[in-house]
């Protein structure tokens, strides 16, 4: 059987019951992730159970993996069962690794494998190797051995395990890490990985994509790196070749060649191999492989339109699309095979564009929010509302729906989670430290940087996370499926926006989620020694948000801080707008209207009376409080006159008297922004407006008693005399 992503590895097979069962003990006992912190709570324990584990191989006197190596070399004995058991035990760490969500540890080398492995039982090294090698090269070997030659082989391991190195030592820390990962990536140009071949393709993607993060910093994907693509472009040309020559030798192509007909993504059949021997008449064989071409394209962290990575799997599946289940239109099980095919291409693409966002409203950026749009409309990949009932009302084969609500509830119910995963109250009472003022469960408090924010998105410690994790996949089976529905779940997470919902400590300048927690984003930056804007005083408190995501915008949940279970968005998909209505809200509420309201309630700037006593002035504004606030037209309009005018007052260059006010109380209260013949609307109600004067306190800047309907002339009269 194979790992992750297909993997599979040389003479195991016949050992895979035994892998299991080792896997079985690493999972139930938790012995990855330990480290070396003896001090640790039921470290004695542990330590019990590790010895246990290595002991059920019944080698006479075996305790530890040293102990392994050594019967590898001691007379007397049979060195190839003690190889056997060392690689039955690498096997099964690698993949508990692996499976635990953690796969860059296995990615980076040795040095980090060790890290997370107890220092007493898992230590040992072959003396029988002039290298010297350890159990954890061993683990990270395995993950090595897709690279499909000897020579690619060495040199992923060359390249990856001197970087693992200076990463983990004090050189490393101190700043030479990026200069390492800088050579490292270089290395990794040079090597040109088999495109035909997905187990190679996929190791090379993922290695590629964490030399970056290390080189570039954590948000930067390999497919950002055009650089790198464009070495590999040279495999594909020799692969389009190929598919040139196969077109000459295939006598069914030539004979649809000269009757004209379109022999589009017949070719891939023949490059991969794998299309023709499928039967497209039995559903169930049709509905498997173009499973596992999803599952490749999920895995790969890469759009279904890179040419260089995944376009090859894309054309595929869109063959099957287009050219073997389109007729079949009667068939029940073929639409729900399109179908799902569809949907899982908008949620993946959606996701992987909207990581790249990372929260960004400018328009002046590539990769914001606004402009990420157009690559989605390429093809199609919109959240419509057939995308979203397919994973929320439609799917029978994974537990979609539950591991949603299980995200849902890990973060905004993280303290909760965190329990029930089986996390020491201690561990949490540390994790969230609170002042008596604190009321956010999502908040922990420290003394020098403040309040934070903890959720399972966004913890830090990744030892937690990774408890969480485990515990979502158990509720929800285990298994291969708890593993798709849970990858799913997470890729819906970032797709719909649910990520900056949750960003309440605003991680990596994510500015949508300014805009969502608004309130939050406020206060966090009124703090001492914060340099940002946080805007007037006189509305900071009454405004929460300025919108509240996407799924709470057709569902009517306007709170960002409460949890939007899969229920509620099943029952909520009819108000889905049509086709472009995931396109409508974040290219025209997020990304034209969001960021320029908040800029708006946040200005502080001093501008010229009659810039600001003008009809039109206001009328210029008004669209997007009506977009923002389409529920209660009138609240953020009366916060924002409030912030305007304090700011003014408060300035000491003021130009303010009471004609002005006088004037703008008229044009705000009495004066119609819409045209003649059409309801008249008012951007202030006159109730609003002494609101907003007592709010402010407008009488300590004129003496005056605003109330009266002509308070400017009664004024001027009163000076006459």
């Amino acid at each position: 059987m194979p790992a992750e992503n297909g993997e599979s590895f040389p003479n195991i097979d016949k050992n895979r019951s035994e892998v299991n069962r080792i896997k079985g003990l690493v999972k139930a006992d938790n012995l990855i992730f330990r480290g070396h912190d003896y001090d640790s709570p039921g470290q004695n324990d542990i330590d019990n159970k590790e010895r246990e584990l290595i002991m059920s191989f019944g080698l006479q006197g075996v305790e530890t993996v040293d102990d392994l190596f050594n019967r590898t070399q001691a007379p007397g004995y049979n060195s190839e069962i003690a190889k056997e058991k060392l690689d039955i035990l690498a096997t099964a760490f690698y993949e508990s690794i692996v499976e635990s969500g953690r796969k860059e540890i296995v990615i980076a080398g040795s040095s980090s494998i060790e890290k997370q492995l107890s220092w007493a039982r898992f230590s040992g090294r072959d003396k029988s190797n002039e290298e010297n090698q350890s159990f954890s090269f061993m683990v990270a070997e395995k993950f090595r051995s897709n690279f499909g030659t000897e020579e690619k082989r060495n040199e992923i391991t060359t390249t990856m395990e001197y970087l693992d190195f200076i990463k983990n030592s004090e050189y490393g820390k101190n700043g030479g890490l990026e200069e390492a990962a800088g050579q490292a990536y270089d290395n990794l140009k040079k090597i040109k990985p088999n495109v035909l071949n997905k187990k190679e393709m996929d190791a090379y993607a993922a290695t590629v994509k964490y030399v970056s993060s290390l080189k570039y910093g954590e948000k930067t994907s390999a497919v950002e790196n055009r650089e790198l693509l464009e070495g590999i472009k040279k495999i594909n040309e020799a692969a389009e070749k190929l598919t040139e020559g196969v077109k000459d030798i295939n006598p069914k192509r030539k004979e649809n060649d000269q009757n004209g007909e379109k022999n589009e993504g017949d070719n891939y059949e023949d490059i991969r191999n794998e299309i023709k021997g499928l039967d497209f008449d039995n559903s169930e064989q049709v509905l498997a492989y173009s499973r596992e071409l999803l599952d490749y394209l999920e895995n790969s962290n890469y759009s279904s339109d890179d040419i260089n990575i995944s376009g090859e799997t894309t054309r595929l599946l869109n063959y099957i699309l287009n050219k073997k289940i389109v007729d079949k239109v009667g068939k029940k099980e073929f639409k729900d095979i399109g179908d799902e095919i569809r949907a899982r291409l908008a949620l993946h693409d959606t996701a992987f564009y909207m990581a790249k966002a990372s929260g960004g409203l400018s328009e002046r950026s590539n990769n914001s929010i606004p402009n990420i749009l157009e690559k989605l409309g390429e093809h199609d990949r919109f959240l419509t509302r057939e995308v979203m009932r397919f994973f929320f009302d439609n799917n029978k084969d994974l537990d979609f729906t539950k591991a949603w609500n299980l995200l849902q509830e890990a973060n905004f119910n993280y303290q909760q989670i965190l329990r029930k995963a089986g996390v020491s109250e201690e561990k949490i009472g540390y994790k969230f430290i609170r002042t008596k003022d604190d009321k956010d469960p999502a908040i922990t408090s420290d003394s020098f940087f403040g309040k934070k924010y903890i959720n399972y998105e966004y913890d830090p410690k990744e030892e937690d996370k990774g408890i969480v994790f485990d515990y979502m996949i158990k509720e929800l089976g285990g298994g291969e499926k708890a593993r798709k529905a849970l990858q799913l779940a997470e890729k819906m997470f970032i797709a719909s926006g649910e990520s900056s919902v949750v960003n309440v400590g605003f991680v990596n300048g994510d500015e949508f989620s300014e805009a969502i927690q608004f309130g939050r984003f406020r206060e966090d930056d009124a703090r001492p020694g914060k340099t940002k804007n946080s805007g007037p005083d006189v509305h900071r408190g009454w405004i929460k948000s300025l919108t509240p995501g996407w799924l709470r915008n057709f569902s009517g949940i306007n709170d960002p801080d409460k949890p939007i279970s899969a229920d509620i968005i099943r029952n909520n998909l009819d108000y889905l707008e049509g086709k472009k209505d995931f396109y409508t809200y974040h290219s025209v509420i997020v990304g034209k209207k969001t960021g320029a309201l908040k800029e708006l309630l946040l200005s502080k700037k001093l501008e010229k009376p009659e810039e600001i006593v003008d009809i039109d002035y206001f009328r210029s504004k008004i669209d997007l409080f009506n977009k923002l606030d389409s529920k209660n037209k009138k609240s953020l309009r009366v916060f924002w006159v409030a912030g305007l005018l304090q700011s003014q007052m408060m300035n000491r260059n003021n130009l303010w008297d009471s004609d002005h006010i006088s004037s703008l109380k008229r044009i705000l209260t009495k004066e119609s922004l819409t045209l003649k013949g059409q309801p008249a609307e008012y951007f202030l109600t006159k109730e609003e407006w002494d609101w907003m004067a007592k709010a402010i306190n407008l009488k300590k800047y004129f003496a005056v008693d605003f109330m009266a309907d002509v308070v400017g002339d009664m004024f001027k009269m009163k000076r006459k005399r």
